[in-house]
């Protein structure tokens, strides 16, 4: 026996705004030196390319801190640059 289903309807839906989005986040996990040197934020020293992902973000290594940055590639030419090692802030 075949049954039909009894179709629902939905009531016409209205679209709600959408907000701005929020600006980006500046960048505080590394700094540009004046001589174009990528450098980590954490200990001042220059970061090590590794290798670019999908032509979308830069994969850098801290040999000092022994850490892994990725940093977006559109972001490279905003990134703050300083001549030394720029003041880090600590929020208790």
């Amino acid at each position: 026996m075949n049954r039909a289903r009894p179709r629902h309807r939905h009531a016409p839906s209205t679209p709600q705004p959408v907000r701005p989005h929020e600006p980006s986040p500046r960048v505080v996990a590394v700094f540009r030196r004046t001589d174009d040197a990528v450098c980590h934020a954490r200990c001042g020293r220059p970061l090590a390319l590794q290798g670019v992902r999908g032509l979308l973000e830069a994969d850098f290594y801290c040999y000092a801190c022994l850490a892994h940055v990725t940093i977006p590639v559109a972001v490279l030419e905003s990134m703050p640059v300083t001549a030394g090692v720029p003041a880090l802030t600590n929020a208790h």
